[in-house]
């Protein structure tokens, strides 16, 4: 997947620091306060962040414990009975609680909804959309830090024909199994996605023209061992273009040169079972 884990994990931190300083913001101006006002309800918003904002649970679980020591410190600084802190401390703990469940099925509910406009339903892969947004971000990274990233595209040999004869619930099969060549054969950092029929990309960051040739030589092996294995007659053909071939290039033109090239390993191997393909720019022919 193309997908900043230490941008993420960053962002996560940073997250779980302001919010824990919010809490401590609370403790200190309510023990300061006096007993006038309370302003330990004003919990509930750090700990709804961590609730929505981070993966794990702990985070939550040490924002509501942090909480109820700052609510009994303070309850004990204003002198109140041991039975008065006791319920106050249980009203508080409910609150959290309820409202850390909450904000987690409100988390997992726009995961769901963020997952199915972003995934293709049949493949579990990126959708064309989702795949867009990822590259649209690779490009602008490595034209800010001129890194290197490969872009490839992948087209199904005689799928039409396999659809025909056999109807499309094999053909669906035969796509189902090209994705899960394409998840387990590439990186963590790379994307895949299906962008529509049977046609398929893969954005490689940091992915020189030689490292991702090697790559798609082994997929469209791989992809015509694996449908030969399961009585599907079709290959792939792979056209591929690495950004120091077309610099500065926007992602239509980058998707064109791949595009090219990929029907130019398809026109080769009607000839000479030829199935993959490099666009280069202009000055590099």
């Amino acid at each position: 997947m193309l997908i900043d884990r230490a941008s993420l994990e960053s962002r996560s931190a940073t997250i779980v620091i302001f919010s824990i300083l919010a809490i401590l913001t609370v403790f200190l101006i309510d023990l300061t306060n006096g007993k006038e006002i309370w302003l330990h309800i004003l919990y509930v918003f750090p700990i709804g962040v961590l609730a929505f904002s981070c993966v794990g649970i702990t985070p939550v679980v040490i924002g509501v414990l942090l909480s109820s020591v700052f609510l009994v410190l303070t309850l004990l600084s204003y002198g109140l009975p041991t039975a008065a802190v006791t319920a106050n401390l249980l009203i508080a703990l409910a609150a959290n609680m309820l409202v850390a469940g909450l904000t987690r099925l409100a988390r997992s509910g726009s995961i769901a909804m963020e997952t199915v406009a972003t995934t293709d339903a049949l493949t579990g892969l990126h959708n064309r959309r989702s795949f867009e947004k990822l590259a649209e971000r690779e490009i602008v990274r490595n034209n800010r830090h001129r890194s290197t990233f490969s872009l490839a595209l992948l087209d199904l040999n005689q799928f039409k024909l396999l659809n025909d004869s056999r109807g499309h619930g094999v053909g669906d099969q035969a796509l189902r199994l090209f994705a899960d060549v394409l998840r387990t054969n590439i990186r963590q950092v790379d994307s895949a996605a299906r962008i529509g029929g049977d046609e398929f990309v893969i954005m490689m960051p940091r992915t020189d023209g030689k490292d991702c040739a090697a790559l798609c030589e082994k997929l469209s092996s791989t992809i015509a061992d694996r449908m030969k294995d399961a009585g599907f007659a079709v290959t792939a053909s792979v056209g591929y273009v690495c950004s120091d071939d077309a610099p500065d290039s926007t992602l239509a033109a980058l998707m064109q040169k791949a595009d090219e090239a990929m029907y130019a390993a398809k026109d080769e191997s009607r000839r000479r079972k030829t199935v993959l393909s490099h666009s280069c720019s202009p000055t590099m022919d």
